[in-house]
């Protein structure tokens, strides 16, 4: 499911915990076809053991900052934030994203020689 190249780069290996187990809950609802259909919220997150919305936010603004995951469709009344995962490519999910598919993966891992943003510390 996570790559190797993705598991052993700076940018995952200096995750706070709680930003690891957001990766592993939003990846797993990946289904090899909806990529960018992925959320969050923490009605469903409890079910996964969240139980703090502030935690449940900064995991998501570290997953975003540190590129394992990014936003596809910006929430609003009554419409969930949509994610996808970066080392897959994004998919065409019934025109509901803010984001175009791609045929390839947004972030490319192997290539990627940056480890997360200077000073970044878990939140």
């Amino acid at each position: 499911m996570l790559p190797h190249n993705v598991l052993n780069h700076p940018a995952f290996v200096s995750l706070h915990s709680r930003a690891v187990k957001l990766l592993l809950d939003i990846a797993v609802q990946y289904n090899g076809r909806n990529n960018g259909d992925l959320c969050a919220p923490l009605s469903l997150m409890s079910l996964r053991g969240w139980n703090s919305s502030d935690q449940l936010h900064k995991a998501k603004k570290e997953l975003v900052r540190n590129e394992l995951i990014m936003v596809s469709r910006q929430g609003g009344i009554n419409k969930a934030t949509l994610f996808a995962v970066t080392w897959v490519p994004v998919d065409e999910c019934n025109s509901k994203l803010d984001i175009a598919a791609t045929k390839t993966a947004p972030v490319k891992w192997n290539d990627r020689s940056l480890g997360p943003p200077r000073g970044s510390k878990a939140p």
